[in-house]
């Protein structure tokens, strides 16, 4: 981990770009610049491991981040993958316990870090700031429960196809006509991970789905042509068929 130090302007622009301090007010954002840390983490550096006191927050604003707990067999289980601007483990900063599991990145990253003290005073003077934190956590709920949805389909088809249509449904209004890119946020083998499936299950379904039509496959890039194919995935009661 290396902290760096960008101009005033830069920093301000970082923390403005998290939602949750997109709307803070001048006096507030005074309060955070001195305070706030712009963290540089390398390929499989961890930012926090389960266990540890959770002290500070952190925002995901560059990379990616993988939020991961060890099974008592020393295997490893995704629970989250996030691409940038994300909060990490808000929950367990603002509730006062230990991170309940760790964080790893898979490759080079950049975080903004801010004092859980620092954060708590803003939270007791600004409701609206506590409004928008629990809309923070509300979304993760949400996105929580799409993914134990995803995971209740029996077939590896199923739940990638839920886990790109994820992707869509989370994507800002563009244009209707253009297809929507992908960028995945962890190696396949992560992917794969996080949707209890075998690499080798995610590679031959990603074959399946491009020789479909449904998408294009470029590296880390998938290019989502044909959303409604992945939609009758999901209600198709059969999905020997795909």
């Amino acid at each position: 981990m290396k902290t760096l130090k960008p101009t005033d302007g830069a920093l301000r622009s970082y923390i403005q770009r998290v939602p949750l301090f997109s709307s803070c007010s001048e006096e507030d954002l005074e309060t955070l610049m001195p305070r706030a840390m712009l963290l540089q983490f390398d390929r499989g550096e961890h930012g926090f491991l389960a266990g540890e006191k959770a002290c500070r927050l952190d925002a995901l604003v560059s990379g990616s981040a993988q939020i991961y707990r060890t099974l008592p067999d020393g295997s490893m289980k995704t629970l989250h993958l996030f691409s940038p601007v994300a909060l990490l483990a808000e929950a367990a900063v603002f509730m006062g316990i230990p991170f309940p599991a760790s964080c790893v990145f898979p490759e080079e990253s950049l975080t903004l870090s801010f004092p859980r003290a620092q954060l708590i005073d803003i939270v007791e003077k600004d409701p609206a700031f506590a409004w928008r934190l629990m809309g923070q956590m509300y979304k993760k709920l949400f996105e929580f429960t799409s993914v134990i949805a995803s995971h209740s389909q029996k077939n590896a088809v199923s739940r990638v196809a839920s886990y790109l249509l994820g992707f869509v449904q989370s994507a800002p209004p563009g244009n209707a006509t253009e297809p929507a890119c992908v960028i995945l946020p962890a190696p396949k083998k992560d992917i794969a991970n996080y949707l209890g499936i075998r690499p080798e299950s995610l590679s031959r379904t990603f074959a399946t789905l491009e020789k479909a039509g449904a998408i294009r496959v470029d590296g880390q890039a998938i290019t989502i042509l044909q959303s409604e194919y992945l939609e009758n995935i999901l209600l198709d009661s059969d999905p020997a068929e795909f």
